[in-house]
């Protein structure tokens, strides 16, 4: 939640649209960006799988991300939702917990991505682990949980994060900053004793996936497995 002047996707100001854009400043281009691959050496097959089960595989590779020092926020996930009309939008968040059941996060439902959760309540997952050359894409039908499992959750937060919950109406217009600061500190002496009652719009959300066995009915698995190396040999294992 920014203020007015910066919140996210605001324009900036004196931005007047491509066209006066174009005339004070040229296109940068990116097309030098690029690192080396080694070529066969990091090539993706299916022999290199541990499970054809995805929940299994996924598994097998967070571990591995967690052991590697250089990725700081291994649970650290793109989430795409889209609007009824098919608008979409995007944004990170962290994961906070997997199962064969699907993949548990964690939201603000009065803001952009609750909303748009709750008229469409599909979305995607990005995971993208640089170091180990890798991205995992997972995509599904998202449901609320139980609010017991939301109470749960929130109560292992620091108290300094519970109340953060409470200040924050995510995607709404505040003034400046200085409004959090004074709200945060309100709570805080309000709170300093008592427990912190968690927002009626913070909820638990489960992105399940799901199968398409017709296209694939070679996998055991109920679900999807589709392996892809491109040509920077990024590995993606997509379930749906």
């Amino acid at each position: 939640m920014l203020s007015r002047a910066v919140r996210l996707g605001s324009r900036p100001l004196g931005f007047r649209g491509s066209s006066q854009a174009g005339k004070s400043s040229r296109a940068m281009d990116l097309t030098h960006l690029r690192k080396d691959y080694r070529g066969d050496d990091e090539a993706f097959e299916e022999k290199h799988l541990t499970s054809l089960n995805p929940i299994k595989q996924f598994s097998v590779w967070f571990e591995e991300a967690m052991k590697c020092p250089s990725i700081g926020e291994v649970n650290a996930m793109c989430l795409a939702t889209c609007t009824r009309d098919g608008r979409p939008s995007a944004r990170m968040l962290l994961l906070k917990g997997f199962s064969q059941e699907g993949f548990r996060f964690f939201t603000n439902h009065e803001s952009r991505k609750g909303r748009e959760l709750d008229s469409n309540p599909f979305a995607s997952m990005v995971f993208y682990w640089e170091p180990l050359n890798r991205q995992v894409r997972i995509e599904g039908p998202v449901e609320k949980l139980p609010e017991e499992e939301s109470e749960k959750y929130f109560y292992t937060r620091p108290k300094s994060s519970q109340i953060g919950a409470v200040v924050s109406h995510q995607s709404t217009v505040i003034a400046d900053r200085e409004y959090l600061r004074k709200k945060n500190a309100e709570l805080e002496e309000m709170y300093r004793e008592a427990k912190v009652p968690k927002p009626a719009y913070w909820a638990t959300n489960l992105l399940t996936h799901t199968s398409n066995d017709d296209m694939f009915p070679k996998l055991e698995s109920s679900l999807t497995i589709i392996y892809i190396m491109s040509s920077m040999y990024i590995i993606y294992i997509y379930i749906r």
